[in-house]
């Protein structure tokens, strides 16, 4: 991976980099374009003893690694687009005012400024069946607080029985009355004092349910709970970017970089007035489906987000001159000028 001055080789069988300078960047641009390297160099003896390539007496052709097989790109047709993930913000309302609700990078839930007319649970029924076509991988629904929805287990049953993988995000301070199998419940413990309530409220679920706890409350909910139920770390702040922080470079975060953005490839948030977002931590939104369709949505959400590599971020420079891109999973709305700690002009992290 060249960067604007470095580079970066990564090994994605055994999951390392190498940074190499610009002297050794040449170098090794040099040797890919089949010139002849001398074996007694150190870098080159170096980078063989890693396994990241060998010495050969005459020119030995290795085709590139290549992310898109060539002979299958000419079709009569084009792959149907398939949804990851739909998050559906059934309501605005919520029976708390949690601090970081407006501050969130990455809200699970979301409270907006703006008090338009809400969808009907019709509208919203309509939508769970245009979903179903698209396949989704998971349905997620979520608010402000989906229990002060009062069609919210008209809708939880809908979804099931469409048969798509379904979740509900809640507070968990409002017990839920609908209940099924295949119904996921992800639960945000937002203080100690709310945890007693939510143990009352879904103690009788012993599986499916998913704990979201931010670090400083994880350590207390874990030894309150005892291992009932699963649990996951979130943070509602802005993330940094460290050297030591970035993921090692497999072969699939490697392509997926490369082909497309993990974070928001098939993913779509619809809010409760039916404004189609990328994500809950986007600020704008692309369509509202009172006017445009789903299908229409998703098109847009393809070629705006779904396929957008970070190449071609073009409020992102930073990100498109770095050598370290393709095993970054910066956020496309993240300020790397500002959360980023590697210095581009320098080559050096903080």
């Amino acid at each position: 991976m060249i960067g604007k001055k470095k580079s970066v080789v990564c090994h994605l069988l055994t999951e390392e980099m190498v940074w190499l300078d610009e002297a050794h960047t040449a170098k090794l641009r040099d040797a890919e374009a089949n010139c002849s390297v001398d074996k007694t160099d150190h870098f080159f003896k170096e980078l063989e003893s890693m396994r990241f390539g060998f010495f050969s007496d005459h020119v030995v052709y290795v085709d590139k690694l290549r992310p898109i097989n060539s002979f299958s790109q000419k079709k009569m047709w084009q792959d149907a687009p398939r949804i990851n993930l739909a998050i559906l913000h059934v309501t605005n309302e919520c029976n708390l005012d949690c601090s970081f609700c407006k501050t969130s990078f990455c809200p699970v839930c979301k409270r907006f400024e703006d008090q338009q007319p809400p969808l009907t649970a019709d509208q919203w029924k309509q939508i769970l069946e245009q979903l179903a076509r698209f396949g989704p991988s998971s349905v997620l629904i979520t608010g402000g607080e989906p229990t002060c929805y009062p069609f919210i287990d008209e809708l939880l049953s809908y979804s099931v029985s469409l048969g798509m993988p379904t979740s509900v995000h809640t507070n968990g301070l409002i017990p839920l009355n609908y209940s099924s199998p295949k119904l996921g419940v992800h639960i945000t413990v937002s203080s100690p004092k709310n945890l007693d309530i939510i143990l009352k409220n879904y103690n009788k679920i012993k599986s499916r349910v998913t704990l979201l706890v931010d670090d400083p409350l994880f350590e207390f909910v874990k030894a309150k709970t005892k291992g009932r139920w699963k649990m996951m770390r979130i943070t509602y702040k802005e993330p940094f970017i460290k050297k030591e922080g970035l993921p090692k470079p497999n072969m699939d975060r490697f392509y997926a970089r490369k082909l497309f953005d993990p974070c928001l490839n098939g993913k779509i948030a619809i809010s409760y007035t039916g404004d189609v977002y990328p994500c809950l931590g986007s600020s704008e939104p692309l369509l509202n489906l009172n006017h445009k369709s789903l299908p229409q949505a998703v098109k847009m959400l393809i070629e705006e987000y779904w396929k957008q590599t970070v190449d071609s971020r073009e409020n992102q420079l930073k990100c498109k001159e770095c050598e370290f891109k393709y095993s970054c999973n910066a956020c496309r709305f993240l300020n790397t000028d500002k959360n980023c700690g590697y210095n581009l002009e320098a080559s050096s992290w903080i």
